[in-house]
């Protein structure tokens, strides 16, 4: 396997216009806008990395790695820079890592959810990593558990 396109999304998941659970509003809004451009994630066993980001350390190392290509210049500033700075932007970030879908409609994705306003969204990082044990490096540098896109967890 060449070139695994790798997109990290950021959801502020203390914002106040998001009721209930947060996990479930920021995997049906990304699902449905992803689901534009590919539709394949909309099939009950599509996976993703997923859940509360505690520490900003790993972030910090992928965002700003030599390998991968990294990419935030789509991600919120401030988020970004408190990243840097290795620290916690005040609130406890919710991340879903995507992987094997186009960068295309995870760019497009985040267009859309910036466009509707989806309460929360903070951005994408993008990375493209050159084989299957960069993906399986950067996703255990996350340290989020693998969850289906559909689920509420």
């Amino acid at each position: 396997m060449n070139n695994v396109d790798f997109g990290i999304f950021f959801f502020n998941s203390e914002d106040s216009e998001i009721s209930g659970n947060y996990a479930l509003h920021a995997k049906l809004a990304l699902r449905t806008r992803v689901a534009e451009r590919f539709p394949r994630v909309l099939d009950d066993g599509w996976h993703v990395l997923s859940g509360d980001l505690f520490g900003p350390r790993n972030i910090h190392m992928i965002i700003t790695s030599a390998v991968g290509s990294p990419d935030a210049s789509l991600v919120d500033l401030e988020l970004t820079d408190a990243f840097a700075e290795g620290r916690m932007p005040g609130f406890v970030p919710y991340v879903i890592g995507m992987f094997m879908c186009p960068a295309e409609a995870m760019r497009f994705a985040d267009g859309r959810l910036k466009k509707d306003k989806v309460a929360g969204y903070l951005g994408l990082a993008t990375l493209v990593l050159p084989n299957e044990q960069a993906l399986l490096e950067v996703a255990n540098g996350l340290m989020l558990p693998m969850t289906k896109l559909n689920s509420i967890s």
